[in-house]
């Protein structure tokens, strides 16, 4: 199916590029967990008797194996901070369970994530300890300012002013930045 030039398959199965006229948020929506295309194609293979090419489980181009090999290798090759000039590490680093980096983001600075989302506005040590998560987040490149304003419930243009108030902050404060250091260092990527 994946070589039949008029298939939907690649595009379900693989997330190639898809027509304007196909919609493939139905079919999909009977999916659970993270990745709906990796399960179609698992199902289609299973119900066509299909054998997995093996380069299926290759990894943005350049590490091939199980996802549990592929986060040791992350962790132990990879630098904190994609280079732009390797987009497979920017892929890489698009796999980063976001969630994840801030309930330990939160937890290494002592705040509770939920009270930063859910306040319309934050003060004092509160106010900064958010502002560093943010500007961490930021920093390592992971997402864009709208994304991370939908994850701090913020607007991408008060991203970008936390954002600037912090590296002002940092140049200011020899503390503020050892803050940063300490917390980004937690962190390989």
């Amino acid at each position: 199916m994946i070589d039949y030039k008029w298939s939907s398959y690649p595009i379900y199965a693989y997330a190639k590029k898809c027509p304007d006229w196909l919609s493939t948020q139905v079919i999909l929506s009977y999916f659970k967990g993270p990745n709906k295309h990796k399960q179609y194609r698992e199902k289609v293979q299973r119900y066509a008797k299909e054998e997995k090419r093996l380069l299926e489980n290759l990894h943005h181009g350049m590490i091939l194996g199980a996802k549990k090999f592929v986060d040791k290798i992350r962790k132990q090759f990879l630098p904190d901070i994609p280079h732009n000039d390797f987009p497979q590490q920017k892929q890489l680093a698009k796999d980063i369970n976001i969630e994840n980096l801030l309930k330990k983001s939160a937890k290494i600075v002592q705040i509770d994530i939920d009270k930063c989302v859910q306040a319309k506005r934050l003060h004092g040590i509160d106010k900064h300890k958010r502002d560093l998560i943010v500007y961490v987040l930021w920093n390592k490149g992971l997402m864009t300012n709208e994304k991370l304003g939908r994850l701090f419930n913020m607007s991408y243009s008060a991203i970008s002013h936390c954002v600037k108030s912090f590296k002002d902050k940092m140049n200011k404060d020899k503390k503020v930045k050892n803050q940063f250091e300490k917390l980004n260092s937690q962190f390989k990527l």
